[in-house]
């Protein structure tokens, strides 16, 4: 996640020092272009170089949304636990449209190993 964080402060669109300050509604598309830069996103091709580290990406920002909901609400922080909960909305909502669906959509084809070939004269 540090990648990310490093990233979204090159997209200079506002200060970003930690994770915290991306987890924002109006924010969100912030680490939502940290995440495409990181993964090689071209919008020319609409394809990622990475369409596997866009989904963990993703997943890993929805985690440390939940984390940081659990500690507004134990820190009795309303205000804060309703932000979270509208960015984890739009993260629900709005990121498979952003980068799961592309990573999705193009992930290389894999060529299946036909391991009984090898195992049958000994190369393995």
């Amino acid at each position: 996640m540090a990648h990310l964080v490093t990233a979204a402060r090159k997209t200079r669109l506002c200060a970003v020092t930690c994770l915290a300050d991306c987890l924002f509604p109006h924010k969100f598309d912030i680490p939502v272009k940290a995440a495409k830069e990181l993964c090689g996103f071209t919008e020319v091709t609409s394809m990622y170089k990475m369409p596997s580290l866009a989904l963990k990406r993703g997943l890993s920002l929805k985690e440390c949304c939940a984390i940081a909901t659990s500690c507004s609400i134990k820190e009795n922080d309303d205000v804060k636990c309703t932000l979270l909960t509208d960015f984890m909305y739009l993260s629900d909502k709005e990121s498979s449209a952003e980068v799961s669906s592309v990573a999705l959509c193009h992930r290389p084809e894999l060529t299946p190993v036909n391991l009984t070939d090898s195992w049958g004269r000994g190369q393995c």
